[in-house]
């Protein structure tokens, strides 16, 4: 092969892996949201149980007999009472409205079940400007001894403490990607888990663009137990986390040692 036309060659490989590169985020938001839309749709579109019952209600206050802009206005009307809602909560109706879900939903058995669980779930998402999950720290947890063992980043739900055969673990969650909406709950121990100081929204863009936009971030120390009672988050240089002690449950069993297997050695 002529040394032009491999040089060429190598030159034409290069120019489309970039631009490749270049245009893969918007590659990602779209199938992101063409696969929002489409879940969204298999719940409230027009087609399903919900769409019609909202068709129904917008019908009533549509100007013409058109199901398409009944189906509009009904989800217009919609959100505008999920607004509403927002407002009375914000103004101070909640504990009214909690009070309200004590006394009708809690007495039903299976119902009240599931009404908790989701609402425990529903209160660790984000709310107003807040950029992250409500209670949830952005860790790195290592697999393995030495400092060269492989990692992954990860969010910890809580600061509760696990005594599992008689070592303490930290509970993580590990989502998938490009879509976070799934993943595993693992159980880490203790010393394998470390401080960061990635935000929860460069975690997100991280998953979601599958590595290409994951931001420089840095490791601390591992996060460790207290013999009080209480676990701290250490500090990590050049961190917006600053270095707080939460509050958990008391254990039965008193914080075991950390394993000798894990290397407290930051990476």
């Amino acid at each position: 092969m002529p040394a032009a036309v491999k040089y060429w060659s190598k030159r034409a490989k290069a120019y489309f892996i970039t631009g490749l590169i270049a245009i893969l985020p918007l590659l990602l938001t779209i199938f992101v949201m063409k696969w929002i839309a489409g879940t969204i749709d298999g719940y409230i579109g027009p087609r399903t149980m919900f769409g019609q019952l909202l068709q129904s209600v917008g019908y009533k206050f549509s100007p013409t007999s058109d199901l398409t802009l009944a189906y509009v206005l009904g989800v217009l009307l919609l959100v505008v009472a999920i607004f509403l809602l927002g407002v009375l909560l914000e103004s101070g109706a909640r504990n009214a409205m909690t009070a309200v879900a004590q006394r009708t939903i809690y007495q039903l058995p299976l119902v009240r079940a599931i009404y908790r669980t989701t609402d425990k779930f529903v209160n660790l998402m984000p709310s107003g400007d807040v950029d992250n999950l409500r209670g949830m720290r952005v860790v790195y947890v290592r697999f393995g001894s030495g400092a060269e063992s492989p990692g992954t980043l990860a969010l910890m739900p809580s600061m509760e403490v696990f005594p599992l055969a008689g070592k303490d673990h930290w509970i993580v969650i590990i989502p998938t990607a490009p879509i976070p909406v799934g993943g595993a709950m693992l159980f880490i121990p203790v010393g394998a888990v470390f401080a960061t100081n990635m935000s929860v929204d460069a975690f997100a863009g991280s998953f979601v663009s599958l590595g290409v936009s994951t931001a420089p971030f840095q490791i601390g120390d591992p996060i460790r137990p207290k013999p009080n009672g209480a676990a701290e988050l250490p500090p990590v240089a050049n961190s917006p986390i600053p270095a707080t002690s939460f509050a958990v449950p008391t254990q039965d069993t008193p914080p075991a040692t950390p394993s000798p297997d894990i290397d407290p050695a930051t990476s």
